[in-house]
């Protein structure tokens, strides 16, 4: 209340301006990350897999593979209606930004950049983690280190390291999402995904620094 006091008795005006300047972000979009592939085809290739030309589907990594290497993508856009919507709304010179969550892969990398260009405001973090741990450490199938996402290869764990040090990633976080034993004594496909971060986040983060990976700078930033 002291703070609102003291603008009272300042009997300051704000104008419509000042209002404007002072805000952040003029329109902030939430959604989901979704980035089009612009893929070409011949003809025969439709007809075999019932395709109608000029339709889009929405396709996981899997589906992405059983297309197989007859398709030829040309280009990727980030997408999504929120995204879209976003990126249209900052090319009208307005301050905007976007929530979403991406992959610790190129696709996730593509988005990020994707919207960049556009002038929208995209904060990427990496989970501790992923950025210290690969998936040789679930060993016999770890439960407790079932994660979303997943952790991958030690050359995936690198390229997350290398994005903090380019800024291609700003941040790091905990993805603190602890669950209970018994969510987790289960087997590997039906166990929870998630783990304890808060813990470990500084002693994770601080051995990066001292096996070199990272300068403390960056860590603390």
């Amino acid at each position: 209340m002291r703070l609102f006091n003291i603008n009272f008795l300042k009997n300051k005006k704000i104008t419509l301006e000042e209002q404007n300047n002072s805000k952040k972000y003029d329109i902030v979009g939430i959604g989901n990350a979704i980035v089009d592939l612009i893929a070409e085809v011949d003809e025969d290739y439709l007809k075999k897999n019932n395709i109608r030309k000029g339709s889009m589907a929405l396709l996981d990594f899997a589906s992405i593979n059983k297309l197989g290497s007859d398709v030829k993508v040309v280009k990727t856009i980030s997408g999504g209606s929120a995204a879209n919507t976003i990126v249209n709304i900052s090319q009208q010179n307005l301050k905007t930004a976007f929530i979403g969550k991406v992959g610790n892969d190129d696709l996730g990398y593509e988005f990020a950049e994707g919207l960049r260009k556009e002038k929208v405001k995209f904060t990427a973090g990496v989970s501790i983690n992923n950025l210290s741990l690969n998936e040789n450490d679930i060993g016999d199938f770890r439960t407790f280190l079932k994660l979303s996402p997943p952790l991958r290869k030690e050359e995936d764990r690198l390229a997350l390291v290398q994005g903090l040090k380019e800024e291609t990633i700003d941040v790091i976080v905990s993805d603190h999402k602890p669950e209970d034993e018994e969510k987790k004594r289960l087997t590997f496909a039906r166990a929870a995904t998630g783990a304890s971060g808060i813990e470990t986040l500084l002693s994770l983060s601080l051995e990066l620094y001292h096996n070199e990976s990272l300068k403390l700078e960056t860590i603390i930033k």
